[in-house]
């Protein structure tokens, strides 16, 4: 709430007011009047700050926005450049993802969290929203500052040169140098940070369109890039959020977002080794099945 200056606070949601089947989310989410606008915010790493990037409830998070009606995402994140066109102060945002992201609960549908559906999604199509690239595209042009953003709707139609690819590292510890190599090898253009993939990853579960908006605040993989990247970050003199990631979204929630992108019950549930069962078991409530009630529910609100 801190970077939203002047927002009126319509709504609050305590953590374990919104508690659901996959835990408590990160923090209070808020429901804000800002700029003219309706939207709900945050802090993923928690109220505190006090949650490190492989202890978010990715999935509790995104399931608790999911039952607020939440059809559109954009991450806000510190990142750093290992190689490529942007540099200290730039603000990107990325048109694919790599992931190292281990040991992190990322699945809807597993035998640590809810068994009965094995969830099949085509992220090869891209886990980018073309509506969200767009509109923040326009933001950025009429608060004048300068944003890195390809709006082909194929990530595989942008030319290589200029294709951004955000490489998910687990954290907190750093990536290696060899990790770094590779990455640099491989791609033009690569930032680096701890959340983004994995948020990206569930909102596609989850049918929430999704974007981030990154601030480029150092260079490198190592911590002292990642220490000095944090300062900049936050001091408004280098460029940082105040000066360049708040009027983007100052703009970007004056603008009318075309609608999301939709599917259908029957479409998630054909996504879905399992799924036959549970679409029985939903058309026909009165019917006898052997379906647990919970992932009936669970299914109720990934796909509405």
């Amino acid at each position: 709430m801190g970077m939203f200056s002047g927002a009126k606070v319509i709504k609050e949601w305590r953590p374990e007011d919104i508690a659901n089947p996959y835990g408590i989310p990160s923090g209070k989410i808020s429901l804000i009047e800002w700029e003219g606008a309706k939207i709900f915010c945050f802090s993923r790493h928690g109220d505190l700050q006090q949650l490190a990037p492989h202890d978010i409830p990715y999935l509790a998070n995104a399931y608790a926005i999911k039952m607020l009606g939440v059809k559109y995402w954009v991450s806000v994140s510190l990142s750093t450049s290992l190689k490529g066109k942007q540099v200290l102060g730039d603000v990107v945002v990325p048109d694919d993802y790599i992931s190292s992201n281990a040991h992190r609960k990322d699945q809807f549908f597993s035998l640590e969290t809810i068994s009965g559906l094995v969830l099949y999604i085509d992220n090869y199509l891209g886990t980018v929203s073309p509506n969200l690239k767009e509109a923040l595209k326009t933001a950025a042009e009429r608060a004048d500052v300068a944003l890195a953003v390809n709006l082909q709707a194929n990530q595989r139609d942008i030319p290589p040169s200029d294709l951004i690819i955000f490489a998910g590292i687990n954290g907190p510890h750093t990536g290696t140098w060899a990790e770094e190599k590779m990455l640099t090898t491989t791609f033009s253009n690569v930032v680096s940070g701890m959340t983004n993939m994995t948020e990206a990853l569930v909102c596609a579960q989850a049918g929430i369109s999704f974007a981030a908006l990154n601030f480029i605040g150092g260079t490198g993989m190592n911590y002292g890039s990642i220490a000095g990247s944090l300062a900049t970050y936050l001091t408004p003199t280098t460029g940082g959020i105040d000066a360049k990631i708040i009027p983007i979204l100052k703009e970007f929630v004056k603008i009318s977002l075309p609608a999301a992108p939709t599917r259908t019950m029957q479409e998630f549930l054909s996504m879905c080794t399992g799924g036959a069962p549970v679409l029985e078991a939903i058309q026909n409530p009165n019917a006898k099945h052997s379906v647990p009630p919970l992932l009936i529910d669970i299914v109720k609100v990934l796909a509405p």
